[in-house]
């Protein structure tokens, strides 16, 4: 649980998009071996699931980050602030969005992308179940619809 809520601040505070990836995928870690030790009847199936999911759903994150960093000048960079303030042409813009909306939409489990989270239902140990829902709404209010 501590290395979860370690990864989950990282995340949060995370001022490289290349850092924010490295921690987005290794608050999946933590999950899966919650899911799998402690969840209920098809633990394993349901963990492999949501591995599976978010693992092909981050691509769209690490593919969005590196067309970032190296549209430009030259100059390649993954600080936030300074990706921010490079001027994209439009059709660039909606492809990056498009590739983050898919991988957010994934790991906040936005209808239709959330089929990953209807075994998370299912979860026996209150612990799993916590971690799970946390897991699956941390940002959902601000998104919208999630599980």
């Amino acid at each position: 649980m501590l290395v979860l809520y370690s990864a989950q601040i990282g995340v949060f505070v995370a001022q490289d998009l290349l850092l924010f990836f490295i921690i987005w995928e290794v608050e999946l870690i933590p999950v899966y071996l919650l899911v799998c030790i402690w969840g209920g009847q098809n633990r394993r199936y349901a963990a492999t699931k949501f591995l599976i999911y978010t693992a092909a759903a981050s691509i769209f994150i690490l593919v969005a980050a590196l067309g970032m960093a190296f549209y430009g000048d030259g100059n390649l960079t993954f600080d936030i602030v300074e990706l921010g303030m490079k001027d994209y042409p439009l059709g660039l813009e909606l492809l990056l969005y498009a590739g983050l909306l898919i991988a957010f939409g994934v790991k906040l489990a936005i209808f239709p992308l959330h089929t990953c989270c209807k075994q998370g239902k299912n979860f026996r140990h209150y612990l799993t179940k916590t971690a799970h829902i946390f897991q699956c709404h941390r940002v959902g209010a601000v998104v919208g619809n999630a599980c």
